[in-house]
Formats: structure tokens, sequence, C-alpha cells
């Protein structure tokens, strides 16, 4: 037995041919002195054939005249030792090389799986083209059959099926694919055996589980007081060390822990919502009636019939006044805020502004009556105070932007009125906040947006207006007082015809004006060179949502590629967001529309026609791609840069 570890050949290709007169190592004797090492016949048989006939003979002359080595008894002990020392060694590497092997195969199932199906695609090829294709199935059983060698199984193979020798790597991978279809087996074997067990384990290990609950739910009730303890002991100790941005940190994860889940989530979305909003819903209405009934407030009727798509919001008519149930002298509501709520509601007072300035004045009276009860801080007891007569103004009107910002501009300086301060010089504090808004935010601003609306102004411009706007009949007249010449085309529709106004307004200030309907304005677009519009409140994603029809006459304008201005005061704006009409809205009383002049109301008897519904909106919302800039008294901006100004100018009157 030779004592050189096994080796697997080296073959010869890429290897030059030897010269003459000299032997390549290959073909050495002591490389060929027996048949049980590494080296096969065929490889010898190779050599051999590549040699001139003279130089092979004097090499076996040779080999055969050597003289014979003689081995003593002791040296033939010592080689037997060490037989079966490397024979130890021989196993162990052999075991260690299927572990790799084993490793290796595991790496490469992906790749195999990839030369197999290339393979496979190879064989169609060759059997679609008519030549012969390999037997695997032959091969692989018989390089299983030979352990000696890579080289013994190829030549084993030639005289397979076609006779076509395979290479190392192709017999190496079809034994990795049979270990690993074996090892499959085996896991499936296992898991299946591991079920049965499971199946029949299954009750005894439940009954285990269940008395060792109720062994150790005991022990957790006794250890969780402990715990507490231990933990409250510990942030006390631990509180005064800690920074404030870790105890703000974990205070807010206590939030989120609480507030999370589903039914939460709903709750806060509803919570959002205000409770004007949500009409559609018989415990929100019966819960704004208690509400009512507790600060001593009439509510109106609500509406049966309305339009299913906007029963989620109040429909104001002009029913039974709200203040036949109230008495003068009851002391609940200020006279002044009786007076102002039927103003309201009649329709004296309308429009975003006027609403506002009415509202501003009414506010100092209240305050100028107001004296602080004996035991209480006139910044607490006031606000609460204001609170029922708001309250009140909402169930005449639904409450405008402009009037909702002035409100909370008002109630930030209640709130922030020092509890040291007597209440005379409280009440003239806040009396002179209300005249430095109402002079800054609503006088001082018209006359900004005027003045920054001349620049934008030309000769021989044909302006186009919609309806009546304060600010922007302002902006005409002086543009007019300062030698612009233009036209005006004033456009007026059902159901206020508030462009009556406007015209008798512009015209007895020397302007020239036409007027026509809504229905007519595609007509006269073309002719038009700018269009300016008033705005009952800006919103946050810079959607201008001002009175019904206004949409539309930006949708055609910018049809016609004329330029869109317009013009609003920032006491205006608003943080809220609403990408349409039907969400938030005012529903104006749907017998305006029914009436007809001069011809006879055949819609008089609406309410009695079970499937008529009539619908009266008073604002629409126009997206802001279709203004092109924004008039304000902060210069003049895009309509998305509205969030920018809510934050820079003043944020305690709109937060």
């Amino acid at each position: 037995m030779d004592h050189t570890p096994k080796s697997s050949g080296s073959k010869r290709k890429g290897k030059k041919k030897p010269g003459k007169g000299h032997l390549p190592p290959e073909a050495k004797p002591q490389m060929c002195t027996s048949t049980e090492n590494g080296v096969g016949t065929s490889q010898i048989l190779d050599v051999a054939k590549d040699l001139p006939e003279n130089e092979l003979k004097n090499d076996i002359e040779s080999l055969n005249t050597k003289p014979k080595e003689t081995i003593s008894v002791d040296d033939k002990d010592q080689l037997i030792n060490n037989d079966i020392a490397n024979e130890s060694q021989d196993s162990a590497l052999f075991s260690n090389s299927i572990a790799v092997e084993k490793a290796a195969d595991v790496c490469t199932v992906q790749s195999d799986n990839k030369d197999s199906f290339s393979e496979k695609s190879h064989n169609n090829d060759e059997k679609a083209k008519g030549t012969k294709v390999p037997d695997t199935k032959t091969e692989t059983r018989i390089s299983m059959q030979n352990p000696e060698g890579p080289e013994k199984t190829a030549i084993a193979t030639e005289g397979g099926a076609d006779g076509v020798q395979k290479s190392k790597g192709e017999l190496r991978k079809e034994r990795r694919a049979i270990q690993e279809a074996q090892r499959a087996a085996k896991l499936a074997g296992k898991s299946e055996a591991a079920a049965n067990a499971a199946v029949v384990k299954g009750p005894q290990q439940q009954q285990q589980k269940s008395q060792q609950q109720q062994k150790v739910q005991p022990q957790q009730q006794q250890q969780k007081p402990q715990q507490q303890k231990s933990t409250q002991r510990v942030s006390e100790s631990d509180s005064g060390s800690q920074p404030k941005k870790v105890q703000n940190q974990a205070q807010m994860s206590k939030k989120t822990d609480q507030t999370s889940g589903p039914h939460v989530v709903a709750r806060d979305a509803k919570l959002r919502v205000p409770d004007s909003m949500q009409l559609d819903d018989e415990k929100m209405v019966s819960r704004i009636t208690k509400k009512m009934e507790k600060k001593h407030i009439p509510m109106r009727n609500l509406q049966q019939k309305k339009v299913s798509l906007f029963k989620h919001l109040h429909q104001y008519e002009h029913d039974k006044p709200l203040t036949s149930t109230v008495l003068i002298n009851s002391g609940t509501i200020h006279p002044a805020i009786l007076k102002l709520g039927l103003q309201y509601a009649s329709g004296i007072i309308s429009g975003s502004k006027a609403r506002c300035v009415a509202l501003l004045k009414v506010l100092k009276e209240v305050i100028d009556d107001y004296q602080t009860p004996d035991n209480k801080d006139l910044a607490r007891d006031l606000d609460v105070h204001l609170s029922p007569f708001i309250s009140f103004l909402n169930q005449c009107r639904q409450q405008s932007v402009s009037m909702g910002n002035a409100i909370k501009y008002i109630k930030h300086h209640i709130n922030n009125t020092p509890s040291d301060c007597p209440d005379k010089q409280a009440k003239e504090n806040l009396k002179n906040v209300i005249n430095k808004y109402y002079r800054e935010r609503i006088l001082l601003a018209a006359k900004a947006i005027s003045e920054f609306a001349y620049g934008i102004i030309e000769d021989e411009d044909l302006i186009l207006v919609y309806a009546c706007s304060s600010v922007v009949r302002k902006v005409l007249v002086e543009a007019h007082s300062k030698g612009k010449k233009f036209k005006v085309i004033v456009v007026d529709g059902r159901p206020k015809f508030e462009g009556v106004a406007m015209v008798s307004y512009l015209s007895g200030h020397g302007i020239k004006c036409s007027y026509i309907h809504i229905n007519t304005i595609s007509h006269v677009m073309a002719k038009v060179t700018k269009v300016l519009l008033g705005a009952h409140a800006i919103l946050a994603n810079g959607y201008v949502m001002s009175r019904i029809g206004s949409a539309q006459v930006c949708l055609i304008a910018h049809v016609f590629n004329v330029m869109v201005f317009v013009c609003c005061e920032s006491y205006k704006f608003c943080d809220r967001v609403q990408p349409d009409s039907f969400v938030f809205n005012e529903l104006g009383d749907p017998d305006e529309i029914a009436r007809v002049s001069g011809h006879t109301n055949e819609l008089a008897e609406w309410r009695s026609t079970p499937t008529l519904y009539l619908l009266n909106l008073v604002y629409d919302v126009t997206p802001h791609e279709l203004v092109t800039l924004v008039i304000t008294d902060v210069g003049v901006i895009q309509p998305t840069s509205v969030p920018m100004v809510l934050r820079v100018k003043n944020p305690e009157a709109y937060y």
C-alpha cells in the first residue's frame, strides 16, 4: 500500500509536448512504480503515445536493470504503523471534505437549478437539430458506482448510450442533486413524524399549560403592585437627572400608546369634525340640543327636506324667529347680541366684511357692560361669558371665516390679561385691541390692496367683476380717481342679484359699466383683459372660497387665457384645507330660488312634492390653478403662499 495521500489526478490539457531526449515529469519512473496511486493507467498510456519508440525502450530497460530494494522486519512494522496513521488521517480528511461539500451544496442550490435549466434547454435545442443527447441517468448511475476517481467514471461513461464523455463539473452537479433529493426526503419524514407526535401529545400539553397558568397567575398578581411601586420610585429618582428631551419623548410615547388602536383613531377623527358639520348624526344632534338647553339658547328647527348630499350641514331658512322664546329681561343673552343675530338671520347685514365689522362693534358693547363677579378672574370669566353669545349668533347664521379669526384674536388677548390688572383698565385695553384690529386688519388692509391693484390696472382695460365685493369696489373707484381709464363689465346672478348695487355704485362715481347675467359670460370673455374678484376666504391649500358662481367665472376666464386676480385681506385667510364645496358650505333658504318675479310661482309648493328638492348653496370653491395672483395687504402673492402668511403675520390671530 502506498504511503502518499490519494490525489484526484491532474490533466495534461494546456501543457506543451516535451522535446527530444527529455522526459516529462508525468512519465518519470518514481510516479509509476505502483498502480494503486492516484495516476491511472489511461494517463500513462497517453504519455507513452507521445514519446518516440527508442526512448521508450531505453526507459523500460533501465527499469528492469535497476536493483531491487530489501526491507527488514523492523522496517515492515514501522511501515504498518505508518499505514495505520495515514489511514486515520485519510479518514479525517475524507470526513472534512464531506462536510465542506455539504456546506458548498447548500450555497450552490440556486446555481445548480439555473445550470440544470440551461442544460435542459440545451438538450432540447440539440434534439430539435437532430443531434444525439447523452443519457444523464446512466452516467449518474455509473458515477455513483465508481468511487475510484473522476477519470475512471469518465472512462466508464464512454461506453454509454451515446458515448459522450462528461466533465467533472457536470458529474458534481448530478451528485449534488441526488444528495439534495435525499435530504428533502429525510426532512419530509421528520416533519410527518413530528406532526403525528403533536397530534398525540396535544391534549396532554394543553392540560399541562392550563395548570401552569393557574399556578402562575396569583404569583403575577402579587408581584404587580411591588413592580409598580419600584418603577414609581425609580422614575421619581431619575426624573431630576434625566434631560428634558428624554422626559418629553417618554411622555409622547405614553400618549401614542394610549391613543393607539383602530377604535381610538376613529374616535379622534370624529372629534376633529365640528359639531355643525355632523347634523346627519342623530346622537350629535341630541348632544347639541342638550348643550343649547344648558346655555339657555334657542335652537333652530332642523329642516327635514334637504338634498341628501348636504344632510350634514344646517339649512338656514326664514322660519319662526329665534327671539320668540327669549326673554329680553332674562339676562341670558345681551340685547346687542339679539339685535345682531336678527340682522344676520334676515339678511340685513350680509357680506364677510360687514358681518365682521358689526361683530366687533357689538363685542365692544358687551365688554363695556361686563362686570367681573366676586372671587373670579376677568381673564377666565369673560371668555365663559362670551361663549353663549357666539353660539346664539351661529344659530342665526353660520359663522364666517373673518368672524372666526376676529373672535380668536380677541380671546387670545382676553386670556393673556394680567390677573392683577384692574377691571376698568383691562376692559379699556380690550376695547383698544378691537379698535386696532379694525383699523389695521380691515381699513388699512383695503387701502394697501387698492395701492397694489393700481399697478396692475392699465389704461383701456376691460375689467370683468362678479356680484358685489366691497374691496373690489374700493379698488376700482380709487384707480379711476387717480386717472386710470378703463371700462367694467358687471356679471350678476340669482338669487340675490348683488351686481345691481355694484353697477349703481360704480356708475355713480363716473366709471363706464355694462351689466350682464352669468349665463352670457362666454360671449364677452374674449374681449376682457382682466378679471377682478372678491373672496369669502382663501384656504391653506390655495383654494378660493367665494360667493356661488365665482368658480364658473374663473373657469371660463381660464379657457380664454384671461388673467384672474383675487382681492382678499389677510384676516380672511384660513388654515383649513378644503378640496371641494361639499364638505363645508352654507345652505341658504331654498325659498329664495323658488321665487320668480313677474311670473307665476310654480315652485311655491315644492315642500309638498316628495320628489322635489331645492338647493341654495351660498359659496363655491375655486382651485388655485384657475387663479393667477392674489392681491393682499402684504403684497401680490401666489394662492399657494397663504400658509406662509399665516405663520409669519401675527400667528396669534389665527391659531
